[in-house]
């Protein structure tokens, strides 16, 4: 190997391993490395509290928040979590566990996500 060639080789090799660091580094802080059962169970439990904003609310956002339960990694038994948190984590606008804290209107992003007619395009 020509010796004029050995930096600029060795330069790519650095700056890809850089790269990939800050790609793992931002999958890390975007909850690219939540374990995929808790994925899976927040999915599902987005999915039970939607039907149940659609069923027994009536898609009315001051009928509040309300709690949903999930087993997720590092519970011993399935805890309540708050649907506006659930939400939130499964529309990607907030990343880790939910709160256990259930209080306040369901926000219209959450009904918006739900399928609920007429929310309006602020969120609350």
């Amino acid at each position: 190997m020509k010796k004029g060639l050995s930096l600029p080789i060795e330069m790519i090799v650095i700056v890809a391993i850089a790269v990939l660091v800050l790609v793992v580094i931002a999958a890390f802080f975007t909850g690219g490395f939540m374990p995929t059962g808790d994925k899976i169970a927040i999915q599902n439990a987005f999915t039970q509290g939607c039907n149940y904003v659609r069923s027994v609310q009536n898609c009315d956002p001051s009928a509040g928040d309300f709690p949903v339960s999930i087993k997720l990694s590092g519970d011993d038994s399935p805890k309540s979590y708050s649907f506006n948190s659930v939400c939130d984590i499964q529309l990607g606008k907030a990343s880790g566990k939910p709160s256990t804290s259930v209080s306040g209107d369901i926000t219209n992003d959450c009904l918006r996500a739900c399928g609920c007619p007429g929310t309006e395009s602020s969120s609350s």
